[in-house]
């Protein structure tokens, strides 16, 4: 664990303005402690901690939470993908009833995003954002111009709604 606190102070120079003040020791020290108690490192790929005036916050990425939805024992398979104009789609009360691609011809745009989980029981939870709903969650990021909501548009999307499913889902 003191490995860990050192590596991330180390990486993250800005987290060291945290430790001149008291606020900032015991927002620091809660933040290791949140890791610690999920069995998940700051390490930048999974979880960060991010200073944030006096206080630092802890990030869990869309990878730590699908770990921490795997390691739940319950889940079986999760899944995220992108709906396009081309593609036939299905979805009811709920369910997506139906999601064929024809890699044959153009699929067209993206619509529509969606995240599915399987339970080992074989039951699924599914969310489903339209491309409207996404570009909002978009405008929202500090962000939303540069990096990947740029480049790799699609992937931010399926983690957006893979995000919003986690919220239903055993971590």
């Amino acid at each position: 664990f003191a490995r860990v606190a050192l590596t991330c102070l180390r990486k993250t120079p800005k987290l060291s303005v945290a430790l001149q003040t008291p606020q900032g020791r015991l927002s620091l020290s809660e933040q290791f402690m949140k890791c610690a108690e999920l069995g998940i490192e700051p390490d930048g790929r999974r979880a960060y901690l991010i200073p944030y005036k006096n206080e630092v916050q802890l990030i869990i990425d869309y990878k730590g939470i699908a770990e921490l939805v795997m390691r739940s024992g319950k889940i079986s398979n999760i899944h995220a993908d992108k709906v396009c104009e081309n593609d036939e789609f299905e979805y009811n009360v709920g369910m997506i009833e139906k999601h064929r691609i024809d890699f044959k011809r153009e699929r067209g745009k993206a619509y529509a995003y969606y995240a599915v989980v399987t339970f080992k029981d074989g039951t699924k939870k599914c969310e489903v954002m339209s491309k409207d709903e996404i570009d909002k969650i978009r405008k929202r990021s500090k962000s939303a111009n540069v990096g990947p909501w740029v480049t790799d548009y699609d992937e931010m999307a399926k983690k957006t709604v893979f995000r919003r499913l986690s919220k239903w889902l055993p971590q």
